[in-house]
């Protein structure tokens, strides 16, 4: 038994189809960029919210919410299509203009205060001993080395913990 009204299918042109449906299995997408472009292709397709919901393992809002968005996009991406002196654009520049629309959008949050040069100047500190830095210690601590970048004047203020999430972040991978 279904639910609701009938999902109204999403309508796109043979072009826009065809691109999208090219890129259904490409390899060089993440998996969210992946379960978007086939939401957008299996509502083009006739496909239920509520089929496409259970087949990628989403709920029906979140399938619901990004076929809208790309429907809403539509007529941005069709003027984009005809490029400004009319002759169009390349396959490759609709493509990139539709996963535009399917990116996540920024998140809520404080932006980060620290530059990547900064954390590079914290991850040097680390790479030292204590002792280069007056510290009779023997071993880092995080919270050393957050004390440490404030005396060196690198940063104004940061924590032990977000010393440790810093260099997590930049550590090389482990073989």
């Amino acid at each position: 038994m279904a639910r609701g009204l009938p999902t109204r299918p999403l309508l796109l042109n043979v072009r826009e189809h065809s691109i999208l449906r090219s890129y259904v299995g490409s390899r060089n997408l993440s998996h969210g960029e992946h379960q978007r472009i086939q939401i957008v292709v299996d509502t083009a397709e006739g496909k239920s919210i509520s089929a496409i919901s259970r087949t990628l393992g989403l709920s029906r809002f979140t399938v619901r919410q990004w076929r809208d968005r790309f429907e809403d996009s539509l007529p941005h991406l069709r003027s984009f299509a005809e490029g400004c002196d009319g002759k169009g654009v390349s396959e490759k520049e609709l493509f990139d203009q539709m996963l535009a629309v399917l990116s996540d959008r920024p998140r809520p949050g404080k932006p980060s205060e620290i530059t990547p040069a900064q954390v590079q100047q914290i991850v040097a500190i680390a790479c030292r001993k204590p002792s280069d830095f007056g510290h009779p210690r023997s071993d880092w601590s995080y919270e050393l080395i957050a004390q440490i970048a404030v005396e060196q004047g690198i940063v104004d203020h940061l924590c032990g913990r977000y010393a440790s999430e810093l260099l997590k972040k930049t550590a090389p991978a482990s073989a």
